[in-house]
């Protein structure tokens, strides 16, 4: 029996997710054990997104050329030392060098999702892209619980360690899988020659900032993951605030639903939204959702404690909103893209949102510490605002590459 290889990238892509997830939650306390200062502990965070910022571009570039199989292989076996470095850090620069190695290893998303794009014909693009967000979804599901179990005072002195030990272990196996089931999905006439002189495609930044429609896609995903990634840094102290006052132990609950309807739609009803909608009209439902959720927190503050149940329900809607916008953006994306390109495309707009990603947890915290604890959200709905309009403007625009060729036959 023939397996297919969207799921074989998918238990992939999961499986490194839930590795992440596991380390995540605990990286500030383990941290702390070596002196680590508040801003030492952010620029720890941080140094993971600046990584994937930087290579997620050449990761992709050089799939395209050497094809997507030995990338995935390659960046797999960096997630295992990453993993194993972290387990037996000693001091705190070793922490910032796991994380390192480990922000260059997690770049990978962007041949992930070139895998699914090369293995997947351009209507049913959106829900190929949709099994990157249920990865997403499932490993922030599992990863944290995982993380909870093995980090208690039970483990001792191993509470820290052993979690990251889980994780390089599970990272092993996941390079063993993808040794032994995963084919490659670039034939080589579809493959590019090398011709770029630099490491860091410089060219490719430009040639993707001059497509019209892709520099209104990267504004938008921007903007978006500002506004969703303070949430990170915002959303558990807006909780443990007045009139809700919930323990940090409750607030991994929220995260919980977010990876369960990210898992429910971008993993099952993606498909169906995308052949009823299309991905344009997917994108302007995704951020009008979004706007809804951002604003439904500080509006919940101000019912008392009943104001929980407003709290969940825009959870509920900011996880629907990004669980119909990202797939439909890569969708959009790949299509974009020059077959010979998808890679480096695909990763250079994932490593704008990597950039992304390293800001709006520092403009939420600046947002909560001068002005208060619902103005992060207020901040967040407005700038989802700039992206409605964003979004009706992508969906006014003409046909994309893929759009037209289907007409065309």
């Amino acid at each position: 029996m023939k397996r297919s290889p969207l799921f074989v990238i998918f238990i992939t892509v999961f499986i490194d997710l839930v590795s992440f997830g596991i380390v995540i939650p605990l990286l500030p306390f383990y941290a702390q054990q070596f002196g680590a200062s508040g801003i030492m502990v952010g620029l720890l965070l941080s140094v993971f997104s600046l990584m994937t910022f930087l290579f997620m571009p050449v990761w992709g570039k050089l799939s395209d050329h050497h094809g997507r199989r030995p990338i995935i292989l390659i960046t797999v076996i960096g997630s295992v030392a990453a993993y194993i470095l972290f387990s037996t850090a000693n001091s705190l620069w070793m922490l910032f060098l796991s994380r390192t190695l480990a922000g260059i290893a997690n770049s990978n998303l962007s041949v992930a999702q070139a895998y699914i794009a090369d293995v997947t014909k351009p209507e049913e693009r959106a829900k190929g892209m949709g099994l990157i967000g249920s990865a997403f979804g499932l490993g922030f599901v599992f990863g944290p619980l995982i993380s909870g179990i093995f980090s208690t005072e039970f483990f001792g002195s191993l509470k820290y360690t052993l979690p990251g030990w889980i994780a390089a272990g599970l990272s092993l196996i996941n390079l063993i899988t993808a040794f032994f089931l995963l084919p490659e999905s670039l034939d080589h006439e579809k493959r590019t020659i090398a011709t770029a002189r630099s490491f860091f495609d410089v060219k490719g930044f430009k040639r993707a900032l001059q497509i019209p429609q892709l520099g209104i896609v990267i504004t938008l995903l921007c903007i978006v993951t500002v506004a969703f990634s303070n949430i990170f840094a915002t959303f558990p102290l807006f909780v443990m605030e007045p009139p809700f006052g919930l323990s940090s132990s409750h607030t991994g609950w929220f995260f919980v639903e977010i990876g369960i309807f990210s898992a429910i739609i971008q993993g099952g009803l993606i498909g169906k939204l995308n052949r009823f909608f299309g991905e344009k009209k997917l994108i302007v439902i995704g951020v009008t959702l979004m706007m809804l959720g951002f604003l439904g927190f500080p509006v919940s503050a101000l019912l008392g404690t009943i104001g929980i149940y407003g709290v969940i329900a825009g959870t509920a809607l900011l996880s629907m909103g990004s669980s119909c916008l990202t797939p439909s953006i890569m969708s959009l994306t790949s299509q974009l893209a020059d077959p010979g390109e998808q890679g480096v495309i695909l990763g250079i707009v994932q490593s704008f949102a990597s950039l992304a990603r390293m800001f709006g947890p520092t403009i939420g915290g600046i947002a909560y510490d001068v002005a208060g604890h619902t103005t992060p959200f207020y901040l967040a709905a407005f700038l989802m605002a700039g992206s409605v309009f964003l979004a009706i403007r992508l969906h006014q625009h003409g046909h994309f590459r893929n759009e037209e060729e289907n007409i065309a036959a």
